[in-house]
């Protein structure tokens, strides 16, 4: 006989549970709530590792001790800095004051073939820096001044195939330009315009149609975003996409569907943040998900559940910041994991305690330098309670077969 109930559990579904006294049923249905909660793997951790002018942030190992490091730019002509991690994910500062100039995106990577991660600080209405690394987390200005725009955003890989790291700068109300390295940490410009006068926003490097080279995805405030392929050899070529019409702030690169190739999540600012998907040729569709709708200034891609499948954690300026979680084939579901925000500015994932779990860190304009960890979720709880339940009762259905 069935014995229908409305309960906490039920009205979280919107469904009645319902129970029968056989036990095979209890588990079918409980087996069934498990699989529709959200369950988070372990609680996401977030360092706040600057405040005041702190606009970009890239992280690394900038010292060799296989520990995760941040380089922190500020703007209004207030000094770079870097934060050096003691291995438990405490962030101090080395005080090295690097310039003076108005940063707003950082990007690390081994310039000069050296084995130690070098930086590139993107200024805004001034010439870019390179910053040459000694090895043991130290800086040196080499001296380079890329270009004399506003700067939004910088990319770095080998763009045309001799093993080192050349650079795609995003600038704002210009064409976009191309650096090659010459593989001693000396940029020259290519003498490639990738596009007019839009203002990009975010550029992202990236094999979109599977030759084997790296191509670009532009993020575009205000206009469609675009993606140009490379031909091999660092030559790139508009493939006459024109991705939405929203006002991008962040676009992120990974496979986000489990099926090989790499597709596009899209963070716009005041209007809903969604996704699209590459067929593997390189050609996107919009995958129709609006996944919140705030003042989304950073996304950041990784696996923070623990699940092996890329979710995205997201900055918003003036709100909470949020984690989405996949589901493995692409669609993504708010956890209600929201991270305080004070106004985020930057936001990058690594593992900065050296637990294993991506954690999530980000500069602020305002509030304090913070590290904390987040408590477990509900969600957690609830999954792992289920867990247990069904695992007794699996037990009992064997044995009442």
């Amino acid at each position: 006989m069935l014995e229908f109930m409305k309960g906490n559990a039920a009205s979280r579904l919107g469904k009645y549970f319902f129970t029968i006294n056989k036990r095979k049923i209890i588990y079918l249905a409980l087996s069934q709530l498990i699989l529709m909660t959200p369950a988070t793997a372990h609680a996401i951790n977030f360092y706040t590792v600057a405040t005041g002018q702190a606009k970009a942030l890239a992280l690394g190992d900038v010292n060799g001790d296989g520990y995760i490091d941040a380089f922190v730019g500020f703007a209004n002509n207030t000094p770079d800095q870097v934060y050096i991690n003691d291995g438990s994910g405490k962030l101090s500062n080395s005080n090295q004051n690097l310039g003076a100039y108005n940063t707003i995106y950082v990007a690390l990577g081994d310039f000069d073939g050296d084995g130690d991660l070098d930086a590139v600080t993107a200024n805004y209405g001034q010439p870019n820096r390179v910053w040459i690394n000694d090895g043991t987390g130290h800086f040196a200005d080499s001296g380079q001044e890329l270009g004399n725009s506003s700067t939004n955003s910088v990319a770095l890989a080998d763009i045309d195939g001799d093993k080192d790291l050349d650079m795609v700068e995003g600038i704002y109300g210009a064409a976009d330009q191309v650096w090659i390295n010459d593989g001693s940490g000396n940029f020259t410009n290519s003498g490639q315009e990738l596009g007019t006068t839009e203002t990009t926003t975010s550029v992202q490097l990236g094999d979109l149609d599977n030759d084997n080279d790296v191509d670009l995805f532009v993020g575009v405030y205000n206009g469609p975003d675009h993606v140009w392929l490379n031909d091999g050899t660092g030559v790139f070529t508009d493939s006459d996409q024109a991705l939405g019409n929203a006002t991008t702030y962040s676009a992120a690169l990974a496979d986000l569907d489990h099926d090989g190739d790499l597709d596009v999540y899209e963070g716009n600012y005041g209007q809903y943040n969604t996704t699209f998907v590459n067929d593997g040729a390189g050609n996107f569709s919009y995958s129709y998900q609006e996944l919140g709708k705030k003042q989304t200034k950073v996304v950041a891609l990784g696996d923070v559940d623990g699940d092996s499948d890329i979710d995205a954690v997201i900055a918003n300026y003036g709100q909470t910041n949020d984690v989405w979680s996949n589901d493995g084939n692409g669609t993504f579901t708010s956890t209600s994991e929201a991270m305080d925000g004070s106004n985020t500015a930057a936001l990058a994932l690594a593992d900065i305690n050296n637990d294993g779990n991506l954690d999530a860190v980000v500069t602020n304009y305002t509030g304090t330098e913070e590290q904390v960890s987040n408590p477990l979720s509900i969600s957690f709880l609830m999954a792992a309670f289920i867990a247990l339940l069904l695992t007794g009762l699996r037990r009992l259905a064997g044995k009442n077969a």
